[in-house]
């Protein structure tokens, strides 16, 4: 994926995601309009490619909404930027003469300038069986918007081309501050979830585990197998998930996925 090169302008080869083999050959557009996309995957149970997209800046802070888009037909859709925002606001000035109707239009809204970035769908076990199947997205939250948000969120497939979106982790925001935000995921072997999160109280970031409650877990297994400290480890119970965290970050809980405490 090349993401443009600018806010908002005639991005000419970026803002497309390609395809090419290993050694740079044989290049392929997938996708046009992406204006930038950083999390993408593809759905194990029909091959299809999804992808978060982050809409453009100094529209105004209630839009646009960034994306949840799926690709049905590579190479042959094209996903609005720079012409039309959320799939249904033309832009003020490259959208003069366009038509929304022209472009593939966003499985679902993640929320304006929520930066979503890590898209990666849970593929393993141990998770209860809704979550197996689904998206996870990293909604990283806003830089310029007066009110900040941030969460990990995560979606299903709705059959239809479509997707029902929730909140899966929030209190990343306390007092209109971050605490914390969320970047990207990796599902381990054993089906636990490494997550990542850009911390802003610490020089050093974190990364939380997510695994059923009744894994017995192991002091510095995981973090010493990708090379992360194990000065400290701190585990909370999520409903039937449990989060631990890494690099001398606590995390406590008071409600369903919520998490609190210095990261």
């Amino acid at each position: 994926a090349i993401g443009a090169p600018c806010n908002i302008c005639d991005p000419g080869a970026y803002a497309k995601i390609y395809r090419m083999n290993l050694d740079g050959t044989n290049i392929e557009t997938i996708a046009s309009g992406v204006r930038n996309t950083v999390g993408f995957d593809f759905d194990p149970k029909t091959g299809d490619l999804w992808f978060t997209d982050n809409g453009r800046d100094w529209f105004s802070e209630e839009l646009p909404n960034d994306e949840l888009n799926h690709v049905t037909k590579p190479g042959q859709e094209h996903f609005g930027y720079p012409f039309c925002h959320q799939g249904s606001i033309p832009d003020p000035e490259f959208g003069w003469g366009k038509s929304c109707d022209e472009y593939v239009k966003p499985a679902a809204l993640l929320g304006p300038h929520s930066a979503s970035l890590g898209l990666t769908f849970y593929r393993g076990k141990m998770f209860p069986a809704k979550y197996q199947g689904a998206m996870f997205i990293a909604r990283h939250g806003p830089w310029n918007r007066t009110k900040k948000y941030a969460d990990i969120s995560v979606a299903w497939p709705d059959g239809k081309g479509g997707a029902r979106v929730e909140p899966f982790m929030t209190g990343f925001v306390e007092n209109n501050n971050y605490l914390g935000r969320p970047v990207d995921f990796l599902v381990l072997k054993d089906g636990s979830m490494l997550v990542t999160v850009l911390a802003t109280r610490s020089p050093h970031d974190t990364t939380l585990r997510l695994t059923q409650d009744d894994l017995t877990f192991t002091q510095g297994r995981v973090a010493g197998q990708f090379g992360w400290s194990t000065r400290a480890l701190t585990d909370g119970d999520f409903h039937g998930l449990r989060a631990t965290v890494f690099e001398d970050r606590t995390l406590e809980v008071d409600g369903p996925y919520r998490h609190e405490g210095l990261l």
